[in-house]
């Protein structure tokens, strides 16, 4: 069972207040960032060098058809894979097929930023076997359709407690997933800043970290 919670729309300030500094989500919202402009998405060949790096493990990329609405799962990091079963791959996003324990969070956020061209920010909290409860972050960013009649994401999952939550987070969960905040912005927002000299900022992952 999934629980959600009401989306609140804010800044690209009051976002990257709550990524991890180089974190996934970090480094996949600056690609994306600095790939955007006014007037269009990036493509998902413009954010290539996110398969260069470790955290590639972390990201997936989701499509639909613009008339059904219905997501399928494009591809998945490594890591990913292993929150569901292997041939989640193809797969409808949310329903009583979807393996994932995310997979109604993440279609609801997947039709959010698709079809209003925007960037959303879920925090969710998952009951584990054992332990505490832990902390995913996810971050879907809309993408340029390569077709037309369809609609693509990216999206990016960051465990805040370390290795041992990713392993546990593998488990099936034993009680709700709580959707504790959902966040928005406009797609075109990060372009009206001065992107440059915020990225390139040497101070700027030390400033800004996961509250």
């Amino acid at each position: 069972m999934t629980m959600r919670t009401v989306t609140r729309r804010i800044t690209p300030l009051m976002l990257r207040r709550r990524l991890r500094a180089e974190g996934v989500l970090f480094r996949a919202y600056r690609c994306w960032s600095l790939a955007a402009t006014w007037t269009r998405l990036p493509r998902r060949k413009d954010l290539a060098e996110l398969e260069e790096l470790p955290s590639r493990a972390w990201i997936g990329v989701a499509e639909a058809q613009a008339a059904s609405g219905l997501f399928r799962y494009r591809s998945l990091g490594s890591e990913m894979l292993r929150l569901g079963l292997p041939d989640t791959i193809g797969g409808s996003v949310g329903g009583a097929t979807d393996p994932s324990p995310f997979g109604d969070l993440d279609r609801a956020a997947f039709l959010e930023s698709a079809f209003q061209e925007r960037i959303v920010f879920s925090r969710r909290q998952l009951a584990a076997p054992a332990g505490d409860p832990l902390r995913i972050d996810c971050l879907v960013l809309p993408l340029c359709a390569e077709q037309p009649g369809t609609a693509i994401v990216l999206f990016a999952q960051d465990f805040n407690h370390g290795q041992d939550s990713r392993r546990r987070a593998a488990e099936r969960p034993t009680g709700p997933i709580v959707e504790t905040e959902r966040l928005s912005l406009s797609a075109m927002d990060p372009a009206h800043e001065h992107q440059s000299s915020v990225w390139l900022a040497p101070s700027y992952a030390g400033q800004h970290h996961s509250r």
